[in-house]
């Protein structure tokens, strides 16, 4: 119980990890206006009952006052948001789904018109020509991005399954890839063992991704719906685990996958008659599956890998991160590990000084005949010194900064000869007699350390 307070916890003191009640209460707001107005533009563009056959009519929101339950409108999100796992700062991803006479211009059209009027909506952007074509906007403030689809049905009853295979038939591509991030979502609830612990190991593995620099999809590595998979799988094989052991777990288990086996929540669907004829994931027949190097199945059909991105430089730097993760959960359940926040005052302002004269250091490394490029990283890190026990840790920041040094030479035989020296002493004690030379410096509380670390 107390590993389990302690990672929930953690996740609490992070700032934005978690919305206010007033922020839960304010997306809720937005969904249902959003709904009220989609349930109103399916309305209004639909035809007359009595006239099936005659044209739709300009939508026009101030004079529906009421919802015709004849057609039906569906509004669903998916993403983190549905899985519970959104920040402050996540887009809400919504669906809006429509019965079959509702026509997909309409979306990219009438509705964009419809939206443009709504006063609580702003910097809307359509992208309809993308691969999953999409409308971007802010929603009294809360990003939105949206997409839209038909279904083949005159009409969407109340109890509508969105994972009912046979609502593809009759479908084109581009609907189908619109209901696949709804789909895959629902799929993806459906099969964790364990709601609440699969949604506090998700948002740890998000936010550790995040900081080592390993979440982005259009930079080669996973990306929102990977991992989400990814741990989903993990709480499978242990469903009886905390979140804690299904963290530590996770990275042993992602670290000695036998890649490129893809990684699957449940058995891969094929094609039907009875489901629509789409392509799925099958590095058998397609070589371009084949060639997949970290395949992350998605579990809706049709299934899809979701890290076709994965790049080969990637997939060495995940293995070695999650190794690296791996020894380290291992080493904080068993207590040999204290992480300290950076807290205190004195470090608060200490650090925020060190900072702001990072540059200089970059300059006067710069100066030195065998530095090419200082290079600062932008952001500083806490750190938890790996004292003996019983031996108080202090609090600290750490900030670094990357040095590319100057090609070797040749000799005059051909043989390179490295006689390239960087002797930092005088440079380094020179910034730091600057920094302790500053007014508020307090040596008793103050400290720092500069060392050299291998990439």
């Amino acid at each position: 119980m107390t590993l389990v307070n302690s990672l929930d916890t953690f996740l609490h003191s992070i700032e934005g990890q978690f919305e206010t009640e007033n922020e839960v209460l304010a997306r809720a707001n937005a969904l249902q206006q959003l709904t009220t107005i989609f349930t109103h533009f399916v309305e209004s563009v639909s035809p007359p009952e009595e006239n099936p056959n005659s044209p739709a009519r300009v939508p026009d929101l101030a004079t529906s006052s009421k919802t015709n339950s004849k057609f039906g409108a569906k509004v669903f999100t998916f993403g983190s948001c549905r899985l519970g796992v959104n920040d402050k700062d996540s887009d809400m991803d919504t669906l809006f789904v429509a019965p079959k006479h509702i026509q997909r211009h309409l979306f990219f059209t009438a509705l964009v018109k419809v939206l443009r009027k709504c006063p609580e909506v702003s910097q809307l952007k359509v992208v309809s020509d993308a691969y999953v074509p999409i409308i971007k906007l802010s929603f009294s403030g809360i990003e939105i991005d949206l997409l839209c689809a038909r279904l083949a049905l005159s009409h969407l009853p109340d109890d509508l399954n969105i994972l009912d295979d046979s609502l593809l038939q009759n479908l084109d591509e581009r609907c189908v890839r619109s209901l696949n991030g709804t789909r895959v979502t629902e799929q993806i609830l459906d099969l964790i063992p364990d709601r609440a612990t699969f949604q506090t190991a998700l948002r740890f593995v998000k936010l550790w991704a995040k900081r080592r620099g390993v979440y982005s999809n259009v930079m080669g590595f996973f990306g929102g719906v990977a991992w989400a998979i990814s741990v989903a799988r993990v709480c499978q094989v242990y469903p009886d685990d905390s979140p804690e052991l299904i963290v530590c777990k996770f990275f042993t288990f992602m670290q000695f996958w036998n890649w490129p086996d893809a990684l699957t929540l449940s058995k891969t669907e094929e094609a039907d008659d009875g489901k629509g004829t789409f392509e799925v994931w099958n590095p058998t027949t397609n070589s371009n599956h084949a060639a997949h190097l970290m395949p992350v199945i998605t579990p809706a059909y049709p299934s899809v890998c979701c890290t076709h991105t994965v790049t080969c430089s990637a997939r060495a730097i995940y293995i070695d991160e999650f190794r690296r993760a791996s020894e380290l959960s291992r080493k904080i359940l068993k207590g040999k590990v204290t992480a300290t926040g950076a807290s205190d005052a004195d470090l608060f302002i200490w650090s925020g000084f060190v900072e702001s004269r990072l540059r200089s250091l970059v300059l006067r490394l710069e100066a030195h005949e065998n530095v090419l490029i200082a290079h600062p990283c932008i952001k500083s890190f806490s750190q938890a010194d790996l004292a003996k026990e019983n031996e108080k840790n202090a609090p600290s920041a750490v900030f670094y900064i990357g040095i590319k040094f100057a090609p070797k030479v040749a000799s005059v035989d051909g043989i390179e000869q490295d006689q390239r020296k960087l002797d930092l002493v005088r440079t380094l004690g020179e910034y730091i007699g600057a920094l302790k030379n500053w007014g508020q410096y307090k040596k008793e509380s103050m400290g720092i350390a500069v060392t050299h670390v291998k990439r």
